[in-house]
């Protein structure tokens, strides 16, 4: 029987979106096997990923093994997917979602929010779109 090689970034939460598709792979009898690749955006932990000007930061290096056949899929978060695949890379499959929200952390004592004077922390160039149209004074 075939194994089919699933790639994914080496990072927790995407070796563990990766065993999620294995077990629902498993389910349907077939044998797999992870195989770990690290990204270009693993590897620069210095700069901002929006500052390195890569499109696929997360993604390219698994398009490429999955171009030169060193997986047969790819597992990959949706958000980090550019909107224009490369050639001969396909979306074949999104599973459900689990819990679609983003979450605000914040220390337990600390003062009664007002959003539009707190400091956001985020690494995402969208989130924080998304965050200043609604409270552009923060």
């Amino acid at each position: 029987m075939t194994t089919i090689r699933i790639g994914t970034r080496n990072s927790p939460l995407a070796l563990w979106q990766a065993h999620e598709v294995e077990a629902k792979i498993q389910k349907l009898g077939l044998q797999t096997e992870i195989v770990p690749i690290i990204s270009s955006g693993d590897k620069n932990l210095n700069q901002p990923l929006y500052a390195l000007g890569i499109t696929g930061i997360f993604t390219k290096d698994l398009d490429i093994a999955l171009l030169n056949d060193e997986i047969d899929i790819a597992v990959h978060s949706l958000k980090d997917v550019p909107t224009q695949l490369p050639e001969n890379v396909q979306i074949s499959a999104v599973l459900e979602r689990d819990f679609p929200e983003d979450v605000l952390v914040r220390n337990k004592d600390a003062e009664p929010l007002d959003l539009n004077v707190l400091k956001i922390a985020t690494s995402s160039l969208r989130r924080r779109a998304f965050w200043l149209k609604e409270f552009p004074e923060t």
